[in-house]
């Protein structure tokens, strides 16, 4: 478990123990594999951003962690959103300080 951040706290969303965390999520249509995550606006701040992808139904399919300094170097500026977005590309997937994590549905409750 962790504590939820206020909206004063713009570059972290839940605090774990002494970690600070950014949360984004997207809903997977079926039968495509893109996903789409708002954009990350803040190169500091926080420690690592927990990407989550749930499925139609919202089921948690699959989860992410991702240190600040990947999203940093892998992640691409949009001047247009004014922020980093940021994909669960293979080369995202297999950055070895990514980490797959083991997030049910029953942990968001």
């Amino acid at each position: 478990g962790g504590v939820r951040g206020s909206f004063v706290q713009a570059a972290w969303d839940v605090a774990v123990g002494e970690e600070l965390l950014q949360v984004k999520a997207c809903r997977r249509e079926p039968g495509k594999s893109r996903t789409s995550f708002s954009p990350i606006r803040h190169r500091d701040g926080y420690d690592a951003v927990v990407l989550v992808v749930f499925s139609m139904d919202m089921k948690v399919e699959e989860a992410w962690r991702v240190p600040r300094t990947v999203v940093n170097e892998l992640g691409k500026f949009n001047a247009h959103v004014n922020g980093i977005k940021i994909a669960l590309t293979s080369e995202v997937r297999a950055h070895p300080e990514v980490e797959e994590l083991q997030l049910t549905d029953d942990a968001l409750g």
